[in-house]
C-alpha cells in the first residue's frame, strides 16, 4: 500500500511492538516482556476493542498509541511514527490523538474547576477561542449530556460517571482523529457504564473518529468495537 493510501485509509498500524519492564529487585533486576511481537491495524472511522486480563498489557498499549510509553518496533498513527511525531511535535500529536483514562480525578486537578480544566485545554490548543471560552466548553458538555452549568463545579461534587463524561468532553475540543479509551467503564456500575459506552457509540458516529477501547470486558467489546485485539 502506497503512503498515501495508508494515509487515507489506516488510522493506526501497528508492526512488531515490544515493551519491556525493568523491575529492580534486592539482588538483582528482572526484565518483564509486556507486550511482545504485536502487530494490528486500526482502520479510519474504526474502533478496535483491546481485551484481556490485568497485566496482559492492554493499557500499556493504549499509552504507546498516545505516545506517553516508549517502545520497539514500529507504531503509525494518521501515517507518522508516534515517537518521531511526539519529539517533533508534542502539541500538534495531541491534537491528534487523545486518551481518555480509567480514573478521571487521575487527570483533573481536584483544585481546579471543570470549566478551568476544560478553559485549558483551550487554550493550550485553540488560543484564537480563548474569549468565547465558555460557550465552546458549554457546548461540548452539553454533547455528552452534561448541564453545561457544571463548569462552575469541582470535580469531587460529580459523580463517577459525570466525571468521565467531563473527561471524554475535553478529548473531543481538542477534535483528535484518534482517541483511545482506557478502561473508562471499569469503576462504574453496570448501568453507568452501558451509557458511557452508548455515549462513545453515539459520539463516534457522529464525528467519525477512530479509537481503541481497552477493557477486560468481551462484552462491552463486542458491543462497541468492530473488531478486537485478544491479548
Amino acid at each position: 500500500m502506497s503512503d498515501a493510501k495508508e494515509l487515507e485509509s489506516i488510522a493506526i498500524r501497528a508492526k512488531d511492538i515490544k515493551k519491556t519492564f525493568v523491575k529492580s529487585g534486592l539482588i538483582s533486576s528482572i526484565e518483564e516482556k509486556v507486550i511482545d511481537g504485536l502487530s494490528f491495524v486500526v482502520k479510519r472511522g474504526e474502533i478496535v476493542g483491546v481485551v484481556g486480563p490485568s497485566g496482559s498489557g492492554k493499557s500499556t498499549l493504549g499509552r504507546i498509541v498516545a505516545g506517553l510509553e516508549g517502545y520497539l518496533g514500529s507504531v503509525k498513527v494518521l501515517g507518522r511514527e508516534v515517537r518521531d511525531w511526539v519529539r517533533k511535535d508534542r502539541r500538534g500529536f495531541a491534537r491528534s490523538v487523545q486518551i481518555v483514562f480509567q480514573d478521571p480525578l487521575s487527570s483533573i486537578d481536584p483544585l481546579y474547576k471543570i470549566g478551568t480544566y476544560l478553559y485549558e485545554a483551550i487554550k493550550i490548543h485553540y488560543p484564537d477561542r480563548k474569549r468565547d471560552w465558555r460557550k465552546f466548553a458549554m457546548y461540548y458538555l452539553e454533547l455528552v449530556g452534561l448541564s453545561g452549568e457544571l463548569i462552575s463545579r469541582y470535580p469531587k461534587q460529580l459523580s463517577g460517571g459525570q466525571r468521565q463524561r467531563v473527561a471524554i468532553a475535553r478529548a473531543l475540543m481538542v477534535q483528535p482523529e484518534v482517541i483511545v479509551f482506557d478502561e473508562v467503564t471499569s469503576s462504574l456500575d453496570r448501568r453507568i457504564e452501558r451509557q458511557i459506552v452508548g455515549l462513545i457509540k453515539r459520539l463516534q458516529g457522529q464525528f467519525n473518529w477512530s479509537g481503541l477501547f481497552i477493557t477486560h470486558d468481551l462484552a462491552l467489546a463486542d458491543e462497541l468495537c468492530q473488531r478486537i485485539i485478544n491479548l
